[in-house]
């Protein structure tokens, strides 16, 4: 049975915590620097100690984060939103960011790099045309963006 506990402010708010064999995983949808701590730190083994995974929708315009030990398909899988935490959502940020201070930073994404390996100039035109601003107040990643998208230019010159 999954659960979520009402929160007063909407934009930030604790989705739920469905089981992950044994144990569960925390799912928070536009945290706070709490949440994002918390979220870091929900690790079995502490073998990703200080890092999350996160799933953000360009169109709803919410983050999803949860603890690092849960791959993006597998909690999709468990969510039923296979579709949206899919290496082909153009819509979407799937990546990994590590946190400190109550700040995350990103380090990586899967779907952009599935789109580079592939050539996916329709997917990378779609992602690169919305708007990514309403994310840099939950991860930072705006440098890394800016150097995903240079690349993209770049590749689209040859």
């Amino acid at each position: 049975m999954i659960t979520s506990k009402r929160i007063i402010d909407i934009s930030e708010r604790y989705v739920s915590r469905p089981n992950v064999g044994n144990d569960s995983v925390e799912i928070f949808v536009n945290p706070n620097s709490q949440e994002l701590r918390d979220a870091a730190k929900d690790d079995f083994d502490r073998l990703c100690n200080g890092s999350i995974r996160f799933f953000a929708d360009g169109d709803k315009k919410e983050v999803y984060v949860w603890g690092s030990r849960i791959l993006h398909s597998n909690l999709g899988k468990m969510l039923g939103m296979s579709t949206l935490l899919s290496l082909d959502h153009y819509s979407a940020l799937l990546g990994v960011a590590s946190v400190s201070g109550g700040r995350a930073k990103i380090i990586d994404s899967d779907n952009l790099n599935y789109c580079f390996r592939n050539s996916n100039v329709i997917g990378l035109q779609h992602f690169f045309s919305l708007n990514w601003n309403w994310l840099y107040s939950y991860i930072d990643c705006k440098d890394y963006l800016n150097k995903k998208q240079e690349e993209f230019l770049r590749m689209t010159k040859k």
